[in-house]
């Protein structure tokens, strides 16, 4: 009116209830995917080769033994790599960059000093409509499966060496008589 108070009032409402009940399906779904990544001692990684700009999620920090102050970066994880396993290591990363999806488990040597065994996995996807490409894949923390592969590795040689030894001890016994 003349005295500038409103005569109506204009509200829009909309329904965001299908919006909310979707990021609650996000929510659970990133919370179950962090369990399976914690639980399997898989960390994420990702790296763009034009830029060398790399980046690592917690759980890989934590395999790597690193803090999340460090910057994530191929220079650095290549100092981590055992070096007799460097040249191994990097024939598998220039192949993971030309489409193969994993290589041979390497070792590495954690800033404590403990080393431990890690199996790569890594896909090339295309970011965005331009050229740019991003490698992602995730790391396995193998090392019990390697030490149960040693172990069980050290008994079969011991079962083979003693099955020999009564081979040789039937032989032996025949001769005798």
């Amino acid at each position: 009116d003349e005295c500038g108070k409103p005569q109506h009032i204009v509200a829009v409402f909309q329904d965001v209830s299908e919006r909310r009940r979707q990021q609650e399906l996000i929510g659970a779904g990133e919370a179950r995917l962090r369990l399976v990544m914690e639980s399997g001692k898989m960390g994420v990684w990702e790296l763009e080769p034009a830029t060398g700009k790399a980046s690592w999620s917690p759980v890989l920090r934590e395999i790597l033994g690193v803090s999340l102050e460090q910057e994530s970066s191929p220079e650095f994880f290549l100092s981590l790599v055992h070096p007799e396993d460097v040249g191994q290591y990097l024939i598998g990363a220039q192949e993971l960059e030309q489409g193969r999806d994993s290589f041979p488990s390497f070792r590495i040597r954690r800033p404590d000093g403990r080393v431990r065994w890690l199996q790569n996995i890594g896909k090339v996807i295309r970011i965005g409509s331009g050229p740019g490409e991003c490698l992602i894949g995730v790391i396995v923390d193998v090392t019990e499966t390697r030490e149960y592969e040693s172990i069980i590795e050290a008994q079969r040689e011991k079962m083979e060496a003693s099955s020999k030894m009564s081979a040789l001890g039937v032989m032996a016994g025949g001769l005798a008589h």
